[in-house]
């Protein structure tokens, strides 16, 4: 799965990354279904609710550690789909 940025905008951020939206509401951001975050950035979004350069940064670090360990859950879940697989073709 590919990394976010703070210039990926909040449709696709959430498209890629469902889990994403409790790490931003944490954080103040309760306009995820608002018009505008269709076409502003994570980093334009974080900066309107007041977030430093630092706290942008952690918050693109959070949201890229949910999207690797969803990668290893998806891939854990496909190799035990290829050994049920294997297992009921038997």
């Amino acid at each position: 799965m590919a990394k976010i940025s703070r210039k990926t905008k909040f449709d696709q951020l959430l498209a890629q990354c469902p889990e994403a939206a409790e790490v931003l509401a944490q954080r103040g951001f309760h306009c995820l279904g608002c018009v505008l975050a269709s076409f502003e950035t994570l980093e334009e979004g974080a900066r309107a609710h007041g977030l430093s350069e630092a706290e942008i940064d952690q918050l693109v670090a959070e949201i890229n550690q949910l999207l690797e360990q969803q990668t290893e859950q998806d891939m854990d879940q496909g190799a035990k789909e290829k050994v049920d697989e294997g297992a009921t073709s038997e």
